[in-house]
């Protein structure tokens, strides 16, 4: 668009030229030009002029050295270069008519760019000779958006690029498929502030192809299908650049054009300048992403609305039975077309200012968005405020939407379930399925007694179901803060399933729960401020947790019946240590969640906690054991006190019962697991009488195994002198350090050269966790009877997670560790598939690839790399791209020993593995003009 607008060169623009003639009393609207007078002479002094502007310039007044001419007399109009001051060409020469004027029309000179000229009555420069510029005006003009309902709002017809002030000119505009009515209702209402150009003499009626001295005037070009608006009186264009056309207009004076793409063809009505925006008109779309999402009721609902070719809409949501009703409108803000939202379920439709720490005005608690989303109930009648854009939902309690019907919605929901909107509920929204259904335009009504939209456009289904605890595991974790790892697949990759967790390590509890986001983000809101989206991606600070189920006794969610406990052995005679973990900081203990995202997926809850805190170092201790235990309270049916969101058995605070469990469930819902602390234990292997035995060679091994958490990074050294020699870190008795990590088996390994020593010396070995040693022991550089053999490290690569149908790629590689010539035997297993098998003869140091390739089903795929000395093994987890599962954790690479297998290779070793426009104008160019000198200049504008 914008290069067809610079090159200018349509036939109607050429033609759709407003011939802007200044008389004596100067400039219309829309000029850029003014008359200023200095005896008596007039010089045109307020540029710059444009390509396609038309000047009749009285030259009968000049004095002095400039020039005047008189009826009859010729004047040259000639090209200037600026840089040398000298003609370039005559481009046309005019005469003075009977009135002493020349008529100056530019759009049919030629130019590239700003262009200087003169007017003179001669054809040379001289001292007589008046001096002005021409420039071509440049326009970029495009919808705001590239769709839009015909009925529903209005877009705007925006500048991107335009080299002259917004307001000093007007537009003429047409589009095919579009009648001249149809033009007015979408650009000329009180919806905007434009007004049409309807004076004949300020129409482009001969550049259209009308003959004024014939009669033809407004009514021609009008139904032709034309029309002229006076951008220079709307603040919109001035301010902003914007020509707002409403299309909700359209349908209310009946003239919807047909679905479909329509290209409005826009001239600057005095220059030689044309743009054309194209823009898809339909009806109002909003599809929901899903037909039906599921969720445990009490936790935090999303929802995905595509608005197509809107950007707004208002949605009811209701149950079946229209017991609760309520509207929302989302907007969207960022222009992708969709907004995604989140509904606090615990929360919807109490009066959520009733929360410590939640005013009236923090809606974000119930209902949040990066786009826009509003609640009727939380945020107009709440805050009890006017003015927002839910605000302008019309409520009727008919079936037909009409004034006569219209009633305010408290009216409304009595109208349906006999409450206001605040009292339609006397406990959380209960586990049914509820309804939310999209309208065009905002209008609802009541059908048969049932809440229902006006103009349906697209609808979805929110299934509450109801809360579980189901199932726990105990896991450990390396060492590190518990609130180190905020992402839940993070955290999983560096689990193990343990019983017992050594003191240092992460312990890590999961529990298969739902029902309880919901609570968790209100609370995070009111303590932090954090959006109720917010912690499902980065999880719940301990003073969070603590406030719902840790240490609820006395607080305000006292009566919401959910408990967690760290309680040590039972004694004999006396009370049940405790772990208290709401004494710790978010770095002692921390807590994720991921939410059920289908019925038969459970939720889960992570409990991390870092043992070795010094928030628990009264608690945690060798050989303590404790219970952990999530449970929800069934004591009898929960009620608000008052209109919510707060309460507890019948309504009392202080009586707990979980909200989500009737009366005739009696049993407290429990899962626990049993937890032990050891202090960390480390052995080395190759110990004779105490001391590990060294080989003084190129690969001398060192190895053991610890109940440090696998993943754990430590620092394996070796020095000289026994360990009771105290010598500095940086002391040169240390031969030989690595880094290495626990196997997902408990032991460790490495390989150091230590070829310069000699048999006899005295050494030590140590392991350091940080600055921590965790394990040492005295050794001896020995001879060894043999070299040693081979021995076959294995390394397996694989994915994480894969889609349905996608090719899994396996690769395997074995390497000879050993001092000496083998031969491996590896063997690839994986689920569903026969394994591949590879025999290699390898030298020390060699290594061969084996590989393998799965296609992914809907399950996981467990596969295994094995030598005949040591394995790993990984899962590949399904991928939903719909609704991804939280993958089960899996441990980390083993190694383990195996025995050789003898015999002959019984598998050989397998290589490494448009339309529209101004067809009726000549094309033109335009330039901004500058006249100085002497002459009297004088500009017409029609």
């Amino acid at each position: 668009m914008t290069a067809r607008s610079r090159k200018c060169r349509s036939v109607f623009l050429t033609m759709l030229l407003v011939c802007s003639l200044v008389a004596m009393a100067g400039p219309l609207a829309g000029s850029a030009s003014a008359i200023q007078t200095a005896g008596n002479t007039s010089v045109l002094t307020a540029g710059p002029n444009w390509y396609g502007q038309e000047f009749t310039v009285d030259v009968t007044q000049g004095s002095g050295g400039e020039f005047t001419a008189q009826s009859g007399d010729t004047v040259y109009l000639l090209e200037v270069d600026e840089g040398t001051d000298s003609v370039n060409r005559t481009a046309r020469v005019l005469t003075v008519n009977s009135s002493g004027y020349i008529n100056l029309e530019t759009e049919e000179l030629e130019t590239d760019g700003r262009q200087a000229y003169a007017l003179n009555d001669d054809n040379e420069l001289n001292s007589g000779a008046v001096n002005f510029t021409l420039e071509p005006q440049t326009l970029d003009l495009e919808w705001e958006r590239d769709s839009i309902a015909t009925d529903s709002e209005s877009v705007a017809l925006e500048t991107v690029e335009s080299n002259r002030g917004a307001g000093e000119y007007n537009v003429t505009i047409r589009a095919d498929g579009f009648d001249y009515e149809q033009l007015r209702a979408l650009f000329v209402h009180s919806g905007t502030d434009l007004t049409e150009v309807t004076d004949r003499s300020h129409l482009p009626l001969e550049k259209l192809g009308f003959d004024p001295d014939d009669g033809d005037g407004l009514d021609d070009m009008r139904s032709a299908g034309y029309i002229t608006l006076n951008l220079s009186t709307s603040t919109n264009f001035r301010q902003d650049g914007e020509i707002i056309a409403n299309f909700s207009n359209l349908e209310a004076n009946e003239t919807l054009p047909s679905d479909g793409e329509y290209q409005f063809d826009i001239a600057v009505t005095d220059a030689t300048t044309e743009d054309t925006a194209a823009i898809t008109i339909g009806g109002a779309e909003a599809d929901f992403e899903k037909p039906l999402y599921t969720r445990a009721a009490g936790d935090v609902a999303a929802f995905t609305v595509d608005l197509g070719s809107t950007d707004q809409t208002w949605v009811q949501l209701r149950d079946r039975n229209s017991e609760f009703v309520d509207v929302l409108y989302v907007e969207d803000d960022d222009g992708d077309g969709r907004v995604t939202f989140y509904a606090n379920t615990r929360l919807m439709g109490t009066d959520h200012s009733e929360l410590s720490g939640i005013s009236e005005g923090d809606a974000e608690v119930v209902y949040h968005s990066n786009d826009t989303v509003q609640s009727y109930i939380h945020h107009e009648t709440i805050p009890s405020v006017s003015g927002t854009k839910v605000g302008d939902a019309k409520f009727y309690d008919a079936e037909t939407a009409n004034s006569s019907n219209e009633v305010t919605f408290s009216q409304y929901t009595q109208a349906v379930n006999g409450a206001t909107p605040t009292n339609q509920l006397s406990s959380p929204l209960a586990t049914t399925t509820y309804e939310l259904v999209a309208d065009r335009r905002g209008r609802f009504t009541v059908d048969d007694g049932e809440a229902a939209v006006d103009r349906p456009l697209g609808e979805t289904e929110l299934d509450l179901v109801q809360p579980t605890v189901r199932e726990s595991n105990t896991y450990v974790a390396p060492e590190k803060e518990a609130d180190s790892q905020r992402s839940i697949d993070e955290l999983e990759a560096n689990l193990t399933s343990r019983d017992a967790a050594a003191i240092g390590d992460r312990l890590v509890f999961r529990f298969n729960t739902t029902g309880i986001a919901g609570a968790l983000a209100a609370i995070d809101y009111a303590q932090n401020r954090h959006s109720i989206d917010t912690g499902l991606s980065e999880g719940y600070g301990v003073d969070v947790f603590a406030e719902l189920a840790i240490d609820s006794e006395g607080t305000d969610w006292e009566g919401e019946g959910v408990n967690f406990t760290l309680l040590g052995e039972n004694p004999l005679n006396g009370p049940r240590d405790r772990l208290a973990l709401e004494d710790g900081e978010n770095q002692d203990a921390y807590f994720l969640l991921d939410q059920q995202t289908a019925e038969g997926d459970p939720g889960t809850l992570y409990a991390v906690v870092d043992t070795g805190s010094t928030a628990y170092d009264g608690s945690i201790t060798d050989d303590e054991q404790y219970d952990a235990a999530l449970s929800y309270i069934a004591g009898g049916r929960f009620k608000f006190s008052g209109q919510g969101p707060q309460g507890g058995k019948g309504g009392d605070a202080t009586d707990p019962t979980f909200p989500y469990y009737d009366s005739v469930i009696t049993e407290n819902v429990t899962e626990r697991r049993t937890v032990s602390f050891e202090s960390t234990t480390l052995t080395f292997d190759a110990v004779d009488d105490g001391t590990v035995a060294l080989e003084p060679t190129r690969n001398a091994r060192v190895s053991g195994d610890t109940n440090l958490a696998p993943g754990t990074s430590v620092t394996l050294g070796v020095r000289l002198a026994p360990p009771s020699d105290a010598l500095p870190d940086e002391d040169p008795s240390f031969l030989a350090q690595r880094e290495i990590t626990v196997n997902a088996d408990g032991t460790f390994n490495a390989t150091f050269d230590l070829s310069d020593r000699t048999v006899g010396e005295a050494a030590t070995v140590r392991v350091e966790r940080g600055q921590t040693t965790v394990g040492s022991s005295d050794a001896e550089f020995a001879n060894v009877d043999a070299v040693q053999g081979p021995y076959f490290e294995t390394d397996l690569d694989v994915p994480p997670s894969a889609q349905r149908n996608e090719t899994v790629r396996i690769t395997g590689t074995v390497t000879n560790t050993g001092e000496e010539a083998g031969t491996a035997d590896v063997t690839i297993t994986a689920t569903g598939t026969n394994p591949v098998r590879g025999i290699f003869d390898l030298d020390t140091g060699e290594s061969r690839r084996v590989n393998h390739s799965v296609r992914m089903e809907q399950t996981a795929i467990d596969v295994r790399f094995e030598s005949q000395d040591t394995s790993q093994q990984s899962t590949v987890e399904y991928e939903d791209p719909t609704a991804p599962a939280t993958p089960t954790p899996t441990q980390t690479p083993t190694s383990t020993s195996a025995t050789a297998v003898d015999g002959p290779q019984s598998t050989p070793p397998p290589a490494d593995a448009g339309g529209g426009g101004f067809p009726w104008l000549l094309g033109g160019v335009g330039a901004a003009v500058t006249l100085t000198g002497a002459a009297l200049l004088v500009i017409r504008w029609l």
